[in-house]
């Protein structure tokens, strides 16, 4: 097929397939491409310009106006139908923010260079490819907690089974085959765990209704996933990680070998998809029954609250509430419990000593010297005694 340049300022193309269920915006690029008799690649240089260089970047990721507007015009779909095959729409739920480029929480990174995926970050599911009437790639695939179908109860795959390439589809003649050995990427598939696939159902629940319950309460979809995200990354980093994930196979069951990665601190989004489904197992069996699982393994490991929200940001209430037993900060009493400490040790012993302050109060210097009873003059005074007299005599005055 030929066809001018003025066919894609023009509307609507000759081809105009419909979007499939939680299609991806660079599947349905491919798609319409192959429809035309086209590459995908001279396909978007012809409506876009070779100069963008579309699949040169994650589009799915973040799609520019330009060719949110031009698609939409060219298909006659509405700018919502176009922008819903993009992760938009779950930019409040995931809480992945707004910006073009940088590193997103839960979004599988694809890292392109030129038209290259580097990266496997294009997952698929065998048996979907073998059964779909016309194959195509779900939005679900890109993010970091889906390792199985939960369709067909089997593993996703994050490469060709054939020769290990990273799935690149704008390269190949169609979305089932691998561009590198021309094999097929549809088949049987192998079989789940029913314990990872009920929890990715679960992930996939919250995630469309915005919120789900947890420890007993309501709670966002952004909230939770931030939760469930920081449990998988002490799973893997941090010094404590083998005593965390030792604990739980100990306990609860699971693999706790060590995560192959090449740095110190790996995002979670960073694992291949063999790897991830193994850490997610884990953090299932730690969301079960949580949290009372979860704060008695962490605290046989030693890990403290502060280990657990280190890098987090702000933490979520029903989180930081659970953790309120891993908490090893000390604790620094009000004047008002050290004075009264101060007068019980005057009837019962006689003399409030800094020593017996110390025991009942703390590491709560300031106020001790200010209501202990002193047993000789010091030639040098200490700050503490000089602020508590000052302290004093503010008080009398």
């Amino acid at each position: 097929m030929r066809f001018g340049a003025e066919i894609w300022t023009s509307a609507p193309w000759p081809y105009r397939p419909q979007p499939l269920s939680d299609e991806l915006l660079s599947s349905y690029l491919i798609r319409t491409a192959h429809g035309l008799s086209m590459r995908p690649v001279t396909f978007t240089n012809a409506v876009w310009g070779s100069r963008d260089l579309l699949f040169g970047q994650d589009i799915d990721n973040y799609a520019p106006t330009a060719v949110v507007d031009r698609l939409a015009t060219g298909i006659g779909l509405h700018l919502a139908a176009v922008t819903a095959m993009t992760f938009a729409p779950w930019r409040d739920a995931l809480d992945i923010g707004g910006q073009a480029t940088g590193r997103k929480p839960w979004i599988l990174p694809v890292s392109i260079i030129s038209n290259d995926r580097r990266r496997p970050g294009l997952q698929f599911c065998p048996a979907c490819l073998a059964t779909d009437p016309k194959p195509y790639l779900r939005r679900t695939w890109r993010l970091a907690f889906a390792t199985v179908c939960t369709t067909h109860d089997i593993e996703l795959c994050d490469s060709c089974p054939h020769c290990g390439s990273t799935l690149q589809p704008h390269r190949s003649p169609s979305l089932r085959t691998c561009y590198a050995c021309g094999g097929d990427l549809a088949g049987a598939g192998n079989q789940a765990s029913r314990r990872i696939v009920a929890q990715t159902r679960a992930f996939e629940r919250t995630l469309r209704d915005g919120w789900t319950e947890f420890a007993g309460r309501p709670v966002y979809a952004h909230l939770y996933f931030r939760i469930v995200r920081q449990i998988a990354a002490i799973l893997v980093n941090g010094k404590r990680a083998e005593k965390l994930r030792q604990g739980v196979a100990t306990t609860l069951g699971g693999d706790d070998t060590p995560f192959e990665k090449p740095n110190a601190r790996q995002p979670v989004e960073y694992l291949h998809v063999d790897e991830r489904r193994r850490l997610f197992d884990l953090v299932a069996r730690l969301l079960d029954d949580f949290p009372e699982r979860f704060v008695g393994i962490c605290a046989q490991a030693g890990i403290w609250r502060s280990h657990i929200v280190k890098d987090m940001g702000d933490v979520p209430f029903v989180f930081d509430e659970a953790l309120h037993l891993l908490d090893r900060t000390p604790y620094y009493p009000t004047d008002r419990e050290v004075s009264a400490a101060a007068e019980y040790l005057r009837r019962t012993k006689g003399i409030a000593t800094y020593r017996d302050l110390k025991t009942l109060c703390g590491e709560s210097r300031a106020a001790i010297y200010k209501y202990m009873d002193y047993e000789r003059e010091q030639t040098a005074p200490s700050k503490w005694r000089l602020e508590a007299l000052a302290a004093l005599r503010t008080a009398k005055s």
